[in-house]
């Protein structure tokens, strides 16, 4: 099977957390999109196919990342 990579917004909950689990139990790589990164890396640990990443739709344009950027 081919390895896909997913972006996945609200990834610390939900949906979004449910979606990112399978993908990983597939072996697929995951970004997964969250306000704090780390709740999403506390619920899926720390793999090497998951980048945990800062996005807050509530805040100001141009915030993807905090404030580093992707």
């Amino acid at each position: 099977m081919k390895s896909l990579v997913w972006f996945i917004t609200g990834a610390s909950r939900g949906f979004g957390l449910e979606i990112a689990r399978a993908a990983l139990e597939r072996r697929d790589s995951v970004v997964a999109a969250a306000r704090d990164p780390k709740v999403v890396e506390g619920a899926l640990g720390q793999r090497e196919q998951l980048m945990a990443v800062e996005l807050d739709v509530t805040r100001a344009p141009g915030t993807i990342g905090g404030e580093r950027g992707v």
